[in-house]
């Protein structure tokens, strides 16, 4: 049995001998080539590769290298042609020296990790085929403002809150991943209330005095929300605090005392007088 990967060619010496009393011999040498057939598979040294990749990368960027072996000895046998499988694989493309390029769009906020299959084909016949699996990392890029379910933002207050109360919290959304991408911090941009509101980096809103609805039911003040990311992100927007009216008025009557008349026979229903009271309570 001719192993071609082993032994390029087998020499044999050829003796010919004839029959003569005294023999006569003489020899050649024979030259048997071993051709080489297609009886190895490609083989990948690793199972697994692992790479990244970073979002909103243009095609063409190298981003993973990979190298099968053929133990054949000769083209076609030993010659390897690669292909990536799978349905992952779509942004991605693999040239003949098996190196990887971006081929589309990446979108960490969409799909974060790419599993692929590469595959690695020899040219003889028959084919012979290896497979490994390539994990592609998606980095996140901070390539998304801040963002309010509404504008304006709505809180509100009780009157007569003491100074330092807790009105809410203004919250935004970040739609990068996790980490400084998506931590976002908020600061007045524009105060209209000359400061009775403190915002804190987290969102949150406290009062700074007492409030009374009958002197003022709303107050405005524009917020800008910014990410820690490299760029930062920013967008504004605008919150409107309403003063929510208390109790804290009695209904007065115009008059101390009233005095009607009726006739005795009137029937049941029947007007006597009008009275009038007020109450300085907005919502009363």
């Amino acid at each position: 049995t001719f192993d071609a990967e082993n032994v390029t060619n087998v020499t044999i010496v050829i003796v010919a001998v004839d029959m003569g009393v005294i023999p006569l011999s003489s020899s050649a040498e024979l030259t048997v080539n071993i051709i080489d057939v297609n009886d190895n598979p490609p083989f990948f040294p690793e199972a697994v590769y692992k790479a990244s990749a970073v979002e909103n990368s243009p095609s063409g960027t190298s981003i993973a290298q990979v190298t099968a072996g053929d133990s054949d000895r000769d083209s076609p046998n030993k010659d390897i042609e690669y292909s990536l499988e799978g349905s992952d694989s779509r942004p991605f493309f693999i040239d003949d020296k098996g190196t990887i390029f971006v081929n589309g769009s990446l979108d960490y906020e969409k799909e974060t990790v790419h599993s692929i299959e590469v595959v690695a084909k020899d040219r003889g016949l028959p084919k012979y085929s290896h497979v490994a699996l390539l994990i592609i990392d998606i980095l996140d890029v901070n390539d998304n403002a801040p963002s309010f379910d509404s504008d304006p933002v709505l809180l509100a207050v009780p009157e007569g809150m003491p100074p330092g109360s807790t009105v809410g919290a203004v919250v935004a959304m970040d739609a990068d991943g996790p980490g400084n991408n998506s931590n976002i911090q908020y600061f007045i941009l524009a105060d209209f209330t000359r400061g009775k509101f403190i915002l804190l980096e987290n969102g949150t809103v406290i009062t700074t005095e007492t409030f009374d609805r009958e002197e003022q039911d709303t107050y405005d003040i524009i917020i800008r929300a910014i990410d820690q990311g490299n760029p930062q992100q920013m967008t504004e927007v605008q919150l409107v605090i309403s003063i929510l009216d208390s109790n804290e008025h009695t209904p007065v009557f115009q008059h101390l005392s009233y005095t009607g008349s009726v006739r005795e026979d009137a029937p049941e229903g029947t007007p006597i007088l009008q009275v009038t009271a007020t109450d300085q309570d907005i919502d009363a």
